[in-house]
């Protein structure tokens, strides 16, 4: 197919080489759009591999909504959260980002973020985001793969804090110019 004509000239078998690479059909792209996309594990018979992340993202969804469900809203829901974030990231670590996602969300809705990150200050919070871009491009490759779901859950839950919690971060994100480039 195509794909391996468009590998070749960007020296990529490897990667590029290997998108698309069946016979597509309608009946197949349909499935997919459907339902696939939240349930293929194949990188082989995907049409679109960049939407890997649907699955976690319809599981992680699913699975916090019916926590929030039965967990009542209060004080101790970021304990409770805490439960299925630990147990989650031993074997699936990009879902226990939504339950993390939802204890900050919880802090900063009710003002209850702990004394020790809220004495973080904007220059440290800045650092701390340059530090974590910079040792994630340097180091990306060198991270065992087994590693790279905990070490990629870790490095996105660290910069969502500091994105929704540095005051120049958070005018950075809503600038005309990132809204821009957002759309």
């Amino acid at each position: 197919t195509f794909n391996q004509e468009a590998a070749a000239i960007v020296s990529r078998v490897n990667w590029l080489g290997n998108f698309v690479d069946f016979e597509p059909s309608i009946a197949g792209f349909l499935w997919f759009s459907f339902l696939g996309v939240f349930i293929t594990v194949d990188p082989y018979q995907n049409y679109n591999s960049f939407l890997w992340t649907m699955r976690f993202e319809m599981a992680g969804s699913l699975l916090l909504f019916a926590t929030l469900y039965f967990v009542p809203a209060g004080r101790w829901r970021p304990l409770v959260l805490t439960i299925p974030a630990v147990i989650f990231a031993v074997r699936y670590p990009f879902l226990s980002c939504f339950f993390i996602g939802a204890i900050f969300a919880h802090w900063k809705a009710s003002g209850t973020t702990p004394a020790w990150l809220r004495k973080l200050s904007d220059a440290t919070l800045l650092a701390a985001f340059a530090a974590i871009v910079l040792a994630v491009s340097l180091w990306r490759e060198a991270i065992p793969y087994e590693w790279s779901g905990w070490t990629n859950s870790i490095t996105a839950i660290l910069l969502v804090y500091i994105l929704t919690t540095s005051p120049t971060l958070a005018r950075w994100m809503t600038s005309r110019l990132s809204l821009f480039m957002g759309q």
